[in-house]
């Protein structure tokens, strides 16, 4: 049996969509420590 290639174009876009999904994640948590960092680190210094 022979597989659909469209189907399996699909199960390539469903990885790539949760690869990108984690990865914004992982960018958002390192914007957010970022922003969480030059915060204190305005206030130590100001």
């Amino acid at each position: 049996m022979r597989v659909d290639p469209i189907k399996r174009d699909e199960q390539k876009l469903r990885k790539l969509e949760s690869k990108m999904q984690e990865y914004k994640r992982k960018a958002a948590i390192a914007l957010v420590c970022l922003v969480v960092y030059f915060f204190f680190v305005k206030l130590l210094f100001l």
